[in-house]
């Protein structure tokens, strides 16, 4: 997520949970079911392509599992 440069600068970051974070506490509260990226993107309030980088780094990590199509 884009912030103000004076922000950045002032060391003003935002705070809360990554969107990795995100997903893995929707994921797991959810365990019960499977869900494709729109659907966590969705759930998660995030953009489609961030939670799909997001999954890849988690899958690389042995922490999300993917089906495929």
């Amino acid at each position: 997520m884009p912030i103000r440069i004076e922000e950045f600068e002032t060391g003003n970051l935002p705070s809360g949970p990554s969107v990795p974070e995100q997903v893995l506490v929707y994921l797991y509260t959810n365990r019960d079911k499977a869900f494709t990226r729109s659907e966590i993107a969705t759930g998660t309030d995030e953009d489609p392509n961030t939670v799909g980088t997001a999954l890849s780094r988690l899958k690389q990590r042995n922490l999300v599992r993917h089906r495929g199509e």
